[in-house]
């Protein structure tokens, strides 16, 4: 037994140095793993890329409703380089999934309409004058009661179909109306009156010329 003491106590005192560089050795990988982590964070955040003022198109949508359909609406407008709405304007787009096909912008002091290209379309930025009549006919549309109680968004949603988005800057007050498939006849009223002038106007332009008379 006097033999054995010694032997017992010295692989004890081994056993317990082996322990202590085991805890030490995984504090050592735990506290490089978290160090490695915090610098890969750190460094997500200095490369993190906040969109630019001038960038935000719709800066009053909160960024929730921006992840829907109007994510589209808003790269197909950075593309265009259409930028925030002005005061006293109305815009309208007509989005399918994915693309836009259409986008008409109203300017109500300038008594000015212009037609944007769609997503897939070769024509170019076309911009043709309003009369009084016109402007104010638009105006008074979007401005009310009628149009105002509409709800922001209507409740549908789906894969197929169109969704439509009016937003309107008037007498200092900005709002936007974004219906997919819309029910409501009053939003159905004011998108099929912005987009039969657009197509009006257009037709203006494309018309030839009227021949001169024959002189006798």
């Amino acid at each position: 037994m006097k033999i054995a003491l010694p032997f017992i106590l010295l692989a004890t005192l081994l056993a317990g140095c082996a322990g202590v560089s085991r805890q030490q050795s995984n504090s050592g990988e735990l506290t490089s793993t978290r160090s490695v982590e915090s610098k890969m964070s750190q460094a997500a955040e200095v490369n993190k890329v906040e969109p630019l003022e001038s960038d935000v198109v719709f800066p009053q949508i909160k960024s929730v409703y921006r992840a829907g359909n109007l994510q589209f609406i808003e790269a197909y407008c950075r593309k265009h380089g259409i930028r925030q709405l002005d005061k006293d304007c109305v815009r309208l787009f007509c989005q399918p999934m994915g693309f836009v096909a259409e986008a008409i912008e109203i300017d109500l002091i300038h008594q000015q309409l212009t037609v944007y290209p769609g997503t897939y379309s070769k024509n170019v930025i076309a911009q043709t004058p309003l009369d009084e009549e016109q402007t104010v006919e638009i105006r008074a549309l979007v401005t009310s009661e009628e149009f105002q109680e509409i709800p922001t968004e209507n409740e549908k949603i789906g894969r197929d179909g169109i969704s439509y988005l009016v937003e309107a800057s008037t007498d200092n007050v900005y709002f936007w109306k974004l219906h997919w498939s819309p029910e409501d006849k009053e939003f159905i009223k004011v998108v099929d009156h912005i987009r039969s002038l657009a197509r009006e106007k257009n037709a203006e332009q494309d018309a030839p010329p009227a021949a001169d008379k024959p002189r006798r």
